[in-house]
């Protein structure tokens, strides 16, 4: 609920700054530099939602969300032997058919036409050569199936966290599969996207290898069209959303590459694309695979609210910190970010904290567990009723000194004061046990408190949690209260 940090603001400019070396001019940079300052508030970014960052992101390709990390407990003790890299099957959604053209943005191109789900049909080339695809050799055969291939696309996404060929494919006519010979410009291989993952759910960092060189490489491919949308001025005077019309022989495409024989290795391709008054150069990047794994309840919280939860990872994943219990049914799904046909060693448990799908719910009586594989399907769908009698609440500045009631489970939200510095403890509760933080502490640094039991209490924001040297700012005027009765 509370504003962004400057400091931390400071570092996503800097991540995007990065990639600023892809965006030819300053207008282009200015687009993507403005789209940072509206990035969601800090609630939002833990659950997940990045929607507000999404017009940086497409502005180069897929490049930022803010960088927010925590890590959870884990153990050494391993769970079964390491396996060899492989890619799993999945139930494939029902996408769009390539080439139908029901809109002006749909997939189209060479890739349509070159590949129906089989060996390469015709071959064809972008952005001058930086990226070539062949027939397969004679008696070529890859070991990794269409769908192994085609499972592992679309549970992935970019180091932005923001480009899914999943959400492409299905807005933007579908996807092209085939396998062939790939080969990549050695240039762009080593000077990949600096890969910024864990950012979409405050999850920690999975450990992404380096790309490797593709020459003339079996491999298979799935295609989509990489829709580039800016939002502000772009070619007149009025603001609002602008997609840039490619030139003649530019088709729009971000590639999944994978290695046709061991299903490790994968590459996205992100053609080069016209931006708002600049060419947003070719670039490569290191997928992410989004895998659900195995989960088992440990324990849960007395309030209700939260629990424990052991989940199989491999050392190399990047998983959710805390799991959120799915929005629309009472479900919980561990989905964890790691390289695309990972071999990192013996699967490990970690221990991860478990908290209902709102900050005004309550863990279900009997919990499901989400389908295990590739991720391909988002928690979407009529999200699940709550308790009408619940609320949360923003409270103001002008509140201060006043009696509130709440409900057991209602939700209060403390102001960020003129000047306050969003760094440390933003309010104390004088009595936890009727009105605390969601981990039932006195003390919630961004101000969110729930009401668990009948009684009093007060909540305080001190006069250190008001002066805020780095703010131009006024400084407030002491401390901050409201007195609260939980009826």
């Amino acid at each position: 609920m509370n504003d962004r940090p400057s400091d931390e603001r400071d570092r996503a400019h800097e991540s995007v700054r990065a990639l600023a070396s892809r965006v030819e001019t300053a207008a282009a940079w200015t687009t993507i530099s403005a789209a940072i300052d509206r990035a969601p508030h800090a609630r939002l970014r833990r659950r997940g939602l990045s929607a507000a960052v999404v017009v940086a992101a497409l502005a180069i390709g897929g490049a930022l969300v803010a960088t927010l990390t925590s890590g959870g407990r884990g153990s050494s003790v391993a769970v079964s032997p390491s396996t060899a890299p492989a890619l799993a099957d999945c139930a494939l959604p029902a996408l769009p058919q390539p080439g139908a053209g029901t809109t002006p943005n749909d997939l189209a191109g060479p890739a349509v036409n070159a590949l129906k789900g089989g060996a390469v049909l015709a071959p064809f080339s972008l952005d001058g050569g930086k990226f070539s695809v062949s027939p397969p050799l004679t008696g070529a055969a890859p070991v990794v199936t269409a769908r192994q291939a085609e499972c592992a696309a679309l549970a992935s996404i970019d180091p932005s966290g923001s480009r899914s060929p999943l959400g492409l494919a299905m807005e933007y006519g579908g996807a092209a599969v085939g396998y062939g010979q790939v080969t990549i410009a050695p240039e762009l291989i080593a000077n990949p996207a600096p890969n910024l993952m864990g950012q979409t759910n405050q999850n920690t960092k999975p450990s992404m290898p380096l790309p490797t060189p593709y020459q003339d490489r079996p491999a298979w491919l799935v295609v989509v069209k990489n829709v580039l949308i800016f939002n502000g001025r772009f070619n007149g005077p009025s603001q609002g959303v602008s997609i840039p019309k490619a030139g003649p022989e530019q088709y729009g495409y971000l590639v999944f590459v994978v290695d046709a024989q061991t299903g490790s290795d994968a590459l996205m391709y992100a053609e080069s694309q016209p931006g708002p008054g600049a060419m947003i150069a070719a670039y490569v990047s290191v997928p992410v695979e989004q895998i659900s794994v195995p989960w088992t309840l440990v324990s849960r919280s007395p309030n209700g609210y939260a629990g424990t939860i052991d989940a199989t990872v491999l050392p190399c994943d990047g998983y959710p910190n805390p799991v959120s219990v799915d929005a629309t049914r009472a479900a919980v799904g561990v989905v964890v970010q790691r390289p695309v046909g990972a071999s990192c060693g013996a699967p490990v448990q970690v221990t991860l904290p478990l908290v209902a799908a709102t900050v005004t719910s309550d863990l279900p009586a009997e919990i499901a567990h989400d389908p295990l594989g590739p991720a391909i399907t988002s928690d979407s769908g009529e999200r699940t009723p709550g308790d009408p009698s619940r609320v949360l609440r923003l409270l103001k500045e002008t509140d201060n000194g006043s009696t509130i009631h709440m409900t057991a489970g209602s939700v209060v939200v403390l102001p960020h004061l003129n000047g306050a510095n969003p760094d440390v403890s933003s309010g104390t509760s004088s009595d936890p046990i009727v009105v605390g933080g969601l981990d039932g502490s006195a003390h919630n640094a961004v101000g969110e408190f729930r009401a668990w039991h009948a009684g009093r209490a007060d909540l305080t924001i001190p006069t250190s949690g008001c002066a805020y040297p780095k703010s131009n700012a006024l400084p407030c005027a002491g401390s901050w209260t409201v007195h609260v009765i939980v009826d």
